[in-house]
């Protein structure tokens, strides 16, 4: 019975939502009177159109942030992919006048002007693909002899007659 004294929601038509649609992009905020005549002329409660008008500023709001931080992953990552592909061009250019025999002089032509934070990133860049020391030298965790750690393990190293109550004194 109870079910029955809620009247159900009703869908709007396809004409009612374009109607809407057109007038929410002419103004996206209803004033009173606009709200009123919006209703009469759907046939539907001015309560209807307000809750309408609010649901699509609400999913427009929501889109509009999601298109604007798609935008800026897109900028960084284009950015990320000149400052990438400036490099591989560099290193192109290098390992050519190395096999060349021409080490003195390296050119690259398809970079006449970058700013320094270009040249920053990628001289980092490059750092981080040409390591500077062999890696048979780094050992492997694996093969690293770890102890048991005492029952005092928290003496920082130290013999426990040696450490102070206070460390700060």
């Amino acid at each position: 019975m109870y079910a029955e004294e809620i009247p159900q929601k009703r869908q709007l038509s396809a004409n009612q939502v374009r109607f809407l649609e057109k007038n929410f992009e002419l103004e996206n905020k209803l004033e009173p009177e606009r709200k009123v005549q919006l209703a009469k002329e759907l046939g539907l409660q001015p309560r209807q159109v307000a809750i309408w008008f609010q649901n699509r500023r609400a999913r427009y709001k929501t889109k509009q942030l999601e298109k604007d931080s798609l935008k800026a992953s897109y900028d960084r990552l284009k950015f990320d992919y000149d400052v990438l592909l400036k490099e591989s061009e560099t290193l192109k250019n290098e390992f050519l006048c190395e096999e060349n025999g021409n080490k003195g002089h390296l050119e690259n032509p398809t970079v006449k002007t970058t700013d320094s934070e270009t040249v920053a990133n990628m001289a980092t860049m490059v750092s981080l693909f040409a390591p500077s020391f062999p890696l048979p030298c780094i050992p492997k965790f694996e093969a690293c002899f770890y102890d048991d750690p005492p029952a005092n393990s928290c003496n920082f190293g130290f013999q426990v007659e040696y450490q102070s109550l206070n460390f700060w004194s």
